[in-house]
């Protein structure tokens, strides 16, 4: 049978009823449309929804409120500014904190003597403290590098030339004259035999010893010694301690008596601050000069730059939780402490150190790049 072809009015007949049904097709299809990302349940909306945003200033949401410390810490210069901010931030946490600075006893003389609950003194101070029966524990660093240099009159050109001269020191427990007697044995001199030792006070009033003539040599602060730089013409550095010995710290934040596993809180909270104190210092060269000149009598800009500068440099204030205080470190000034006859024999660190406050605060957020 042969078909009849369509007519042109049947043709957009068609057309048309077969447009209608691809419309009610679709309409019928938008009741289940494909999803376009993985749907999100209700219990994780609300869940996200209830979680506050982390307080930049207190990544561990730490809470001191009620409790107090009492710190130790030297006369302070221009590489001070992180445990400034430091102590900064365990205020704004709630910690009430109480400094007490030192000059001529040592932090761990007070510490033993119920004075204080923790200290930021030398490196030295915790491994002498083991030989003499005390259990002091490092748990951070306000200055992970030696920042001593020996400064003396321009006529002593070597430390050979030192030998019937004054060399001024704090006391005879300070890391400053550990470092000087060291400085003193390495050209065969005798301290206190061949080479005069006199008790001045800290790194200010040994700089102001200087100045004024009334001794030969000393070691202090860096920082002191930039500042020493530009207002005389008659004194120069004979050595720079890190360029000479082996890596030994510079000063700890540490505590004797089991006072960090009795108050585990103000241990976070200063593991916290260290490595965020580090972070600000590294990421705000201006805020932190402003704040030296600010808070430091004495201090002027040239060299308080200067020192900020060099810091960076030697790294300083690391930002790396595991290069703040390393066992290594401690190992050198082991060695050193008994070459220098402070020491009679080397001292058990196993227990000296507990770095699980730094890693625990590093894991919170604390110190990470903003």
């Amino acid at each position: 049978m042969k078909l009849k072809p369509y007519s042109r009015y049947q043709m957009l007949r068609l057309l048309a009823i077969f447009a209608a049904l691809a419309l009610v097709t679709a309409a019928c299809g938008e009741d289940e449309p494909a999803p376009t990302t993985p749907p999100t349940t209700q219990a994780a909306t609300t869940q996200a929804a209830a979680e506050p945003a982390m307080d930049p200033r207190n990544p561990l949401g730490l809470d001191l409120s009620g409790k107090s410390m009492v710190m130790t810490t030297g006369l302070p210069d221009s590489l001070s500014g992180t445990e400034f901010y430091m102590v900064d931030l365990l205020t704004e946490w709630g910690l009430s904190v109480e400094t007490v600075i030192l000059t001529q006893t040592t932090g761990l003389e007070t510490l033993l003597a119920g004075a204080a609950d923790i200290s930021t003194g030398g490196t030295d101070e915790s491994l002498v403290g083991l030989a003499q029966g005390a259990d002091p524990v490092i748990i951070g660093s306000p200055q992970s590098k030696v920042n001593y240099v020996l400064v003396a009159k321009t006529e002593h050109e070597t430390i050979e030339d030192l030998r019937g001269g004054i060399v001024a020191i704090s006391g005879p427990g300070g890391y400053n004259t550990l470092l000087s007697n060291m400085a003193v044995r390495s050209v065969g001199l005798e301290p206190g035999v061949d080479v005069e030792l006199s008790q001045i006070g800290g790194s200010p009033e040994r700089s102001a010893a200087l100045l004024a003539g009334q001794v030969d040599a000393a070691s202090v602060f860096l920082s002191d010694w930039l500042e020493l730089d530009a207002a005389s013409d008659n004194l120069h550095v004979l050595a720079r301690y890190a360029e000479i010995i082996p890596e030994p710290g510079s000063s700890t934040y540490f505590s004797v008596g089991g006072y960090w596993a009795e108050n585990p809180d103000i241990a976070l909270g200063i593991a916290c601050g260290n490595l965020m104190a580090n972070r600000w210092a590294n990421d705000n060269r201006s805020e932190y000069i402003d704040m030296i000149l600010t808070r430091v009598e004495g201090t002027t800009r040239g060299p308080t730059e200067q020192m900020y500068d060099q810091s960076i440099i030697v790294d300083m204030w690391p930002v790396d939780h595991n290069d703040v205080i390393r066992l290594e470190y401690l190992q050198n000034l082991n060695s050193m402490l008994v070459r220098t006859g402070d020491l009679e024999e080397e001292v058990d660190l196993s227990t000296v150190l507990d770095t699980s406050y730094l890693e625990e605060a590093a894991a919170g957020g604390c110190g990470a790049a903003g």
